[in-house]
C-alpha cells in the first residue's frame, strides 16, 4: 500500500462511496479484499473527514503495534485467553490502519514516493512489534507453567517466522527495483494462483493464526511454520526468476 505526504494545496472532499469503490485498488490478497478492506475503508473516510493525511495513519499503525507489544510484556500470563485477545485486538487495529492509509492515499490522490517509503518501513516495524509481542507472551505463558518444551518451540518458530516475514519486504522490494523492467519476457504466474498465494502469506491470515493459541499452541505453531515455508518458497522463486533474467551474465 502506498502512502503520501499531503500535496500542496487543499485536498478535495471525496465521498464515502468513492472510498468503498476503491477499497481494493492495488490489493493482491483475496483474504484482504473480502475481509479487512471492507472495514478499513470506513476508517480511511473518517480520517479524510478529520483532515488527517495517510502518513498520520501509518504512524498511528506503528503506535498501536507498539501498544500490542507492550501489553505482551506486561499482561499477566495466567489468563491466556483474555491477555491474548487484548494483544490481538491492538495488533488487528494496527493492521486496519495500515490498510486504511493506502486507501486514503489512493482515493484522495495523495500517493507519493515518500509515502510509499514510509509505509513499507512502518509495515516492517508494526509487523515485528505485533507478532513479536504474540510470541513473547506465548513464551512467557508456557515458561510460567514450567512447560519449557512448548515455550522454546514458540520462541523458535516465532524467530523463524519474524525473520521470514521481515525479509519478505526487502526481498520483494529488491526484486522490483532490479528486475521489474527486465522480466517482460519471463512467463508469470497465473493471476488466480498469484492472488491465492498472496493470501496464504497475508498479514491478516497471520493475525487469524494467533487465535489458534486459544485452541492449541501446536496448531498455532504449525500455521506460522507453514507461512514461513511459503515465504521461503517465494524467495526461492524470486531467485530463479532473477537467474533466468540474468542468463549468461552470471
Amino acid at each position: 500500500m502506498e502512502l503520501s505526504r499531503r500535496p500542496s494545496g487543499t485536498v478535495p472532499t471525496v465521498a464515502f462511496i468513492d472510498f468503498w469503490q476503491k477499497r481494493n485498488a492495488g490489493s493482491h490478497s483475496l483474504l484482504d479484499r473480502y475481509s479487512i478492506h471492507n472495514v478499513s475503508f470506513a476508517f480511511a473516510f473518517l480520517a479524510h473527514k478529520s483532515r488527517l493525511i495517510p502518513n498520520h495513519l501509518s504512524l498511528l499503525s506503528g503506535v498501536f503495534a507498539l501498544v500490542a507489544f507492550g501489553l505482551a510484556l506486561a499482561l499477566p500470563t495466567a489468563d491466556l485467553p483474555s491477555s491474548m485477545v487484548w494483544i490481538l485486538g491492538f495488533a488487528q487495529f494496527a493492521y486496519l490502519l495500515d490498510c486504511a492509509d493506502g486507501q486514503l492515499a489512493r482515493t484522495t490522490n495523495q500517493e507519493s514516493d515518500f509515502g510509499a517509503f514510509l509505509d513499507k518501513g512502518m509495515d516492517v516495524v508494526s509487523g515485528f512489534l505485533a507478532f513479536g509481542g504474540v510470541f513473547a507472551f506465548g513464551y512467557r505463558h508456557y515458561a510460567a507453567q514450567s512447560d519449557l518444551d512448548t515455550a522454546n518451540l514458540v520462541l523458535f518458530i516465532g524467530f523463524i517466522f519474524l525473520l521470514a516475514r521481515t525479509a519478505r519486504f526487502f526481498v520483494w522490494q529488491k526484486f522490483v527495483d532490479f528486475y521489474r523492467e527486465k522480466e517482460s519476457d519471463i512467463s508469470k504466474m497465473p493471476r488466480t494462483t498469484h492472488h491465492l498465494l498472496a493470501s496464504l502469506i497475508d498479514h491478516q491470515l497471520s493475525l487469524a493464526a494467533v487465535l489458534l493459541f486459544l485452541v492449541s499452541p501446536y496448531m498455532a505453531m504449525l500455521a506460522f511454520g507453514v507461512q514461513a515455508l511459503l515465504l521461503l518458497a517465494a524467495y526461492t522463486r524470486y531467485f530463479f526468476r532473477a537467474l533466468r533474467i540474468e542468463g549468461s551474465n552470471i
